[in-house]
C-alpha cells in the first residue's frame, strides 16, 4: 500500500535514512508504518536547543561573514527536487547564505546520510533565495572546527542520481535489499518489521 503519490513532497530526513538503510523510507512511505520514537530522538531535540546558543560563539570570518546573523529551524521546500525539511540553521549576511546542520558526534565520523541531507538543504536554500550557495557546514559541540561541504556540479549530479534511486525504491511493493550491519540494525526502530534481520 503506497501512502503517497509522485506529486507528494518527501521529507529530506528520509533521504538521509535511505543512506543508512533503504528499508526505512520503504516502511514509512510505502507501508505507512510509524514506530514510536526511540530515546535518542528526544535527546536530539535537547541537543539542538543547546546548540542554538553554542553556534553564536563561533567565528565565521574564514567564510567571509564578518557579522553573521542566524535563523534556526528553517523550513525549506523544493518542487524541483520533490523534497522538504527543516534545516537546523541558516547563517547569513547581506551577500552570503550558508546552511548549517548540528551534530553531536565527532566531525571525523560524519555519515554519508548527514552529508546528503545538508547537500539537499543547500540546493533548496539556493532555490528559495535565488542566489548561488557554494557551501554548507556541519557543526559539532565537541569541536570548534567546522566540516565544510563544498557545492559543485559533479556532486550535484551524484546527488540527483541518489535522489532518483531513492524515489525509485519507494515506488515498489517489494521490500528493498538491505546490507546494513548488525550494529546498524540494533539501533533501528524498524527492526521488528525486518523478518530476515531478526
Amino acid at each position: 500500500m503506497i501512502v503517497f503519490d509522485s506529486d507528494s513532497s518527501i521529507p529530506v530526513s528520509l533521504l538521509r535514512q535511505f543512506c543508512f538503510c533503504p528499508r526505512i523510507p520503504y516502511f514509512s512511505l510505502v507501508r505507512g508504518i510509524s514506530p514510536s520514537n526511540p530515546g535518542w530522538v528526544e535527546d536530539g531535540i535537547i541537543f539542538h536547543d543547546k546548540t542554538k546558543y553554542l553556534i553564536k560563539r563561533r567565528k565565521f570570518e574564514r567564510y567571509g561573514i564578518m557579522e553573521p546573523k542566524f535563523k534556526f529551524s528553517v523550513y525549506l521546500k523544493s518542487s524541483n527536487l520533490g523534497l522538504h525539511g527543516i534545516c537546523d540553521a541558516i547563517i547569513y549576511d547581506e551577500e552570503r547564505i550558508i546552511p548549517c546542520e548540528f551534530k553531536s558526534g565527532s566531525l571525523k565520523n560524519i555519515s554519508i546520510g548527514a552529508k546528503v541531507q545538508l547537500y539537499a538543504y543547500c540546493i533548496m536554500a539556493s532555490e528559495k533565495h535565488k542566489i548561488p550557495i557554494t557551501k554548507g557546514i556541519i557543526l559539532s559541540e565537541k569541536s570548534d572546527n567546522f566540516y565544510v561541504l563544498e557545492i559543485n556540479k559533479e556532486r550535484t549530479e551524484k546527488f540527483k542520481l541518489l535522489l532518483d534511486k531513492f524515489k525509485n525504491s519507494i515506488f515498489t511493493d517489494q521490500i528493498p535489499h538491505s546490507s546494513s550491519s548488525e550494529r546498524q540494525c540494533s539501533q533501528c526502530e524498524y527492526l521488528n518489521f525486518c523478518s530476515d534481520r531478526m
